[in-house]
Order: C-alpha cells, then structure tokens, then sequence
C-alpha cells in the first residue's frame, strides 16, 4: 500500500460541561457564556415532568474572534415537543436592542432561524421561547440542549453546499435535570461545576515510530452531601474523512506501530488507569503524560474510549478535586495524510 508521506497532524477536542444542578449551564470554553433556564408564568423555575414551560430563557456570549453569524440553532433532545413552536414565540436581543428573525423552521429536533441581519460578538444576546407551547419531558432526567451560532452561506438557509455551505462559528449545550430531584436541590442551592484547562487536545505531527501524548487538567467544585460522579465518552476513533486511527478494544496498552488510543488519568481510583509515574519521584501527575510524549520503548496503560459514558471516580461527599487527563494514540503508517479528529465529553452529575 503506498503511503502519503506528508506529515500527518492528529488532533482531539475535548468538550465539557459544566452542570449546576438548580438549572444554569455554564461552560469553560466555547460560548463564553451560556445559560438555559425553563421558568412557569409566575418566574418559578420548572422541574417537573410534563409541565407547561412559559418561558425558555437562553443567554450566551459569543468568543472574540469567531466572526459574525446569521443564524442560531437550537437542538432539543427527545422528550421535547418541538412541532408546536411558531416565530412568534421568539425574541431575540443584544443589548437594548432586538435582533429580527427573517425565518423560522424545525428540522427534526432542531429549530432553526435565521436573522434578519449578522450579529456579532458585542454583547450578551438573550434568546427566549414564550407562550407555553413547550413541555418538559415526561420522563424525570438530565437532558442536554445545544445552541449553535451559524454563519449561513450565500443562498441564506440552512444546509446548503458549495458556497452556500454553513460554518458554525460558535456551540455548546447546557444540562438541564428534570425531575423531583432537581427540584430539591434547587431548593437548597447545591451546586456542582467542572471546569477544564483547555478546549482541546493536541498531539502534534505523528509518526509510526513513536507514541504521542496531551492532556488537560479538569477541576471540580461541590457543594451537595451526596457526592457526584464524572463520566466521560467520545467517538472512540481518531477519523479524518478517509483515513481513521483505531481506539483500544479493550483496557490495554498504547504502542508505538500499532493504532492504539486511549485515556490515562491522575483520579486515584475507578475504572481508568492511572497515568504510570515516569520519573520515579513517587507522584503520579501531568508531567509523567509529558515524558510519554515522543517515545518508542515505553507503553501507556490506557482506557478504551467510545460512546458509552464510563465512570472516572465517584466522590462520595462534598469537596473539590483537580484531576489531570492524558490522551495517548499510538499509530500504524497512515492511511491519508491530514487532520484527524475526535470528539470527547466529560460530565459531571450529582449522585440523587
């Protein structure tokens, strides 16, 4: 098989969220701000299933530099009856000024408008559903909804091709939880963030020769008597369009010449390994993930990762912790040459 010999650039995004449980998602990267909030008709928040919403209440801030957009995408997990909504039910504003919506669709679970005029990242914009005609599921759960700020083509619609392709220049998702849990620990104001160090993960230029290595650090604040867990999930598979890199079957080893993977960290117990320590001064820490990267003679233990969450560690009382998480991949001579990706989700949820 010949093999392209450009250099091949792997990169992972990490994503993670951050879940306060009385209903406020805030987020360490991305939006640098966003918040969902269902309220009833006299402002209380709601929790409960099958209840009428009065009104969706959605703040964000776009970053610096990500470009103006016209069109925002809203993306309600199953369980929420999107179909009723109409444009009427919108409002949309930046400052003291309100943004108009050209049109208003729904695709699916998503629900699509596009603006009347770009928006830019001056200020906070507010979005808001209004008139009941949402509910909350009917089923008690946490459930995530996303917010992305596109950048419409020329032909001015979503989905379009060529020149008329969309660029998403700004997302995230907020957990909300649902349920007689929520309400309660919303009545006694516990809380729970997470917040990660960076937004991603880059494993530079890689070769079959050696392993490659990056990490992050991910630290967690809590208030709540029943402790919490967090939970992480990704694609499993490094991809680039054509080629791919396989993600560990199993828990085993990252090796150089062999696609291989995975995830170590520095939590002291659960079902990930731990980072090995690598410098023989007794700690396990960020620095042993760095002295992994680049070489050819040593292995990393690692974690298989892939669509079904698996736990990090339960914590068992209230506290605060840091934790660092190192990626690792090991790969075989590459199928194409280019950028390849992959998607991870860390979440933190209380324990009920």
């Amino acid at each position: 098989m010949a093999v392209d010999k450009k250099s091949l650039r792997k990169i992972i995004y990490a994503c993670a969220i951050t879940l306060l449980v009385f209903l406020t998602g805030v987020f360490c990267f991305a939006f640098n701000e966003l918040t969902i909030n269902f309220f009833d008709g006299q402002g209380n928040a709601v929790f409960e299933p099958g209840t009428k919403i009065d009104k969706v209440a959605i703040n964000f801030s776009t970053k610096n530099g990500v470009g103006t957009f016209n069109g925002l995408k809203i993306n309600f997990p199953e369980g929420f009856d999107i179909s009723k909504l109409v444009k009427k039910d919108f409002k949309i504003t930046q400052g003291d000024n309100e943004l108009k919506i050209k049109n208003f669709s729904v695709n699916g679970q998503d629900l699509q408008l596009v603006m009347q005029n770009s928006i830019d990242n001056s200020d906070i914009i507010s979005l808001t559903i209004s008139n009941g005609h949402l509910l909350t599921p009917a089923r008690a759960g946490t459930y995530s909804i996303s917010v992305s700020a596109i950048a419409l083509g020329s032909d001015g619609i979503f989905g379009g091709t060529d020149e008329g392709a969309d660029t998403v220049v700004d997302n995230d998702s907020a957990s909300i939880t649902i349920g007689k849990s929520g309400q309660e620990l919303s009545n006694d104001e516990t809380f729970l963030t997470l917040k990660i160090s960076s937004d991603f993960c880059d494993l530079g230029t890689l070769s079959p020769e050696n392993i490659k290595t990056c990490g992050y650090l991910a630290t967690t604040n809590a208030n709540n008597s029943t402790g919490y867990s967090i939970l992480m999930s990704a694609g499993g598979v490094l991809k680039n369009g054509e080629g791919t890199i396989s993600g560990l079957t199993e828990d085993s080893r990252v090796k150089p010449k062999i696609d291989s993977y995975g995830l170590a960290t520095t939590i002291d117990s659960g079902v990930v390994p731990k980072i090995s320590d690598n410098n023989s001064d007794d700690e396990i820490n960020q620095a042993d993930c760095s002295i992994l990267n680049d070489q050819n003679k040593i292995t990393l233990k690692a974690y298989p990762l892939g669509p079904q969450d698996i736990v990090f560690k339960y914590f068992d009382q209230s506290t605060s912790a840091t934790f660092y998480n190192c990626q690792a991949v090991g790969a075989a001579e590459p199928e194409s040459s280019g950028v390849y990706l992959d998607k991870e989700i860390i979440t933190a949820v209380p324990n009920f």
